[in-house]
């Protein structure tokens, strides 16, 4: 998963040559990184569900999930994917890495990142696939 900023936010995640664009959850955003004169815009979006987080990106059970991109901090968590979302699970990450080994199934990810400006909550939805299942 990559993570920038510049002007906004933005997030993606791939595996192989699938892609996915994060859907934005809300957030405020500063116009500068320093303390000083600036602007601050607030988004507010509607709540992530498992229609707004489709199509789902699959990955087979054990990949590897890596954090990239010029985010300060990434903290995710994880749970079923189902309307409304179910209660998400930290995921344990060491040095922005962290082994998806959930049970095969359709996963909402949430990953807030950090940048001077703000932070920003992302969603994806991701399928978890059975070992030995070529995608």
């Amino acid at each position: 998963m990559t993570f920038t900023a510049g002007d906004r936010a933005e997030a993606e995640a791939r595996f192989g040559e699938e892609t996915s664009q994060a859907f934005v959850g809300s957030h405020c955003w500063s116009s500068t990184e320093e303390d000083g004169i600036g602007s601050v815009l607030c988004v507010d979006t509607v709540a992530p569900t498992a229609g707004n987080l489709r199509p789902v990106l699959q990955v087979p059970q054990g990949t590897e999930l890596w954090v990239e991109g010029s985010a300060r901090s990434v903290k995710c968590f994880m749970g079923w994917l189902r309307s409304p979302l179910d209660t998400m699970a930290r995921i344990e990450m060491t040095e922005g890495r962290a082994v998806l080994d959930q049970e095969p199934g359709e996963y909402a990810l949430e990953c807030s990142a950090t940048w001077p400006r703000g932070g920003v909550p992302f969603f994806f939805g991701i399928e978890i696939m059975p070992p030995g299942l070529k995608l």
